[in-house]
């Protein structure tokens, strides 16, 4: 269970990133 959450938090990170490079360009 423990896993899944980190996943879910690294994954939402990575989709906050692409979004701030999308909106960099």
């Amino acid at each position: 269970m423990v896993f899944l959450v980190k996943k879910a938090r690294r994954a939402a990170t990575e989709i906050k990133k692409f979004e701030k490079r999308d909106l960099a360009q």
